[in-house]
């Protein structure tokens, strides 16, 4: 963040988060009326706050332990090749594959990707039936 002034970001790998209770606890007690008016969307807005902000505290009140990540964050397109071999070969623990890309066939994709975890994943699982 050296070579940028004032606060940007922190980096969000869109991937699993490890939260303490404590932590949301305490930002809902600070920040409850626009966490209550968050909750009761339908839909997201611009001006909801969210976990981000409880991962933030956790972050600058030094409540957290780093790690390696464990996963890979994808973006749905027209080649999924890479998708679909880290699905079948299990390379990851988890994924994240986002739909953001606006200029592909998502159906084509959609199909190439459930093919995949169809594969890997026959069976449902007990939180599926």
């Amino acid at each position: 963040m050296l070579k940028y002034k004032g606060f940007q970001d922190i980096y969000s790998q869109h991937l699993t988060q490890a939260f303490v209770k404590e932590n949301f606890e305490n930002v809902w007690k600070i920040e409850n009326d626009k966490l209550d008016c968050a909750c009761k969307n339908k839909f997201r807005a611009d001006s909801d706050i969210g976990y981000a902000l409880c991962r933030y505290w956790q972050i600058f009140t030094g409540k957290f332990s780093p790690s390696k990540l464990i996963g890979k964050y994808y973006i749905m397109s027209d080649n999924n090749k890479e998708v679909v071999s880290a699905i079948k070969k299990k390379k990851h623990k988890v994924i994240c594959i986002n739909d953001a890309n606006l200029n592909v066939d998502f159906e084509k994709a959609k199909r190439e990707i459930n093919l995949a975890l169809d594969e890997v994943f026959p069976e449902k699982s007990d939180f599926e039936i």
